[in-house]
């Protein structure tokens, strides 16, 4: 028996199944007809046990993946921002929690080779040759304007990068207000400015000669 219905309406098959039609779409509808059910979805099962269900939420109309026993692991807001970990992003895209464990970071992204992890390392970037996180400001999308600050290791060096774009230069700040964006230069004490003509200043944030130092 391939297809088994039973008296509460529900069918179980037997085999393969597979939606095909003529057209260029083709659709599985899943539908809990009745207004006040809480979700709607499917399970995916192992010998006849339970071990993932993706579905969708009445209550909050998130769409979820759920491990038997484990709980949510993913859920996507009506949105489209993404939580792992969590049920509720909030305004970001992406957010990614976890419970804290000194032993076990919260990402990794690795491009080649595999990083040996250490305790207490929170996010790893790895790549066989020259690895760099670049952070970008875009103001107009064109290249000539892009700020940029990078971090980069490889070649027996390591390397902390602004372009000349950044007119600024490059500032170090200590003891801000933890509400503070990152951006503002105001915030806290400056213990060390950086133009972008090398000069460097200890105490000021205007250094007139290599090495500015004022008490």
């Amino acid at each position: 028996t391939k297809l088994t219905l039973e008296a509460g309406g529900n069918a179980t098959f037997t085999g393969n199944v597979t939606i095909s039609n003529s057209s260029t779409h083709a659709y599985l509808n899943i539908d809990a007809a009745n207004v006040s059910a809480s979700e709607a979805g499917m399970f995916l099962k192992i010998g006849g046990v339970s071990k993932w269900e993706t579905y969708t939420a009445a209550n909050d109309g998130n769409y979820n993946i759920y491990s038997q026993g484990q709980g949510i692991k993913l859920a996507i807001t009506p949105t489209g921002n993404v939580g792992i970990g969590t049920t509720s992003p909030g305004v970001f895209k992406l957010n990614v929690a976890r419970g804290y464990d000194s032993t076990q970071g919260a990402a990794i992204f690795e491009n080649g080779n595999s990083a040996i992890k250490n305790t207490y390392d929170t996010v790893i970037i790895a790549q066989s040759d020259v690895p760099c996180l670049s952070i970008n400001e875009t103001p107009s999308g064109a290249q000539a304007t892009e700020q940029k600050l990078t971090f980069a290791v490889g070649d027996s060096n390591a390397v902390i990068g602004t372009t000349d774009t950044v007119t600024g230069g490059l500032w170090i700040n200590v003891a801000r207000s933890v509400s503070t964006p990152g951006y503002l230069t105001s915030n806290g004490v400056n213990a060390i400015r950086i133009l972008n003509n090398g000069n460097v200043g200890i105490g000021t944030t205007s250094p007139a000669q290599k090495l500015h130092i004022k008490s």
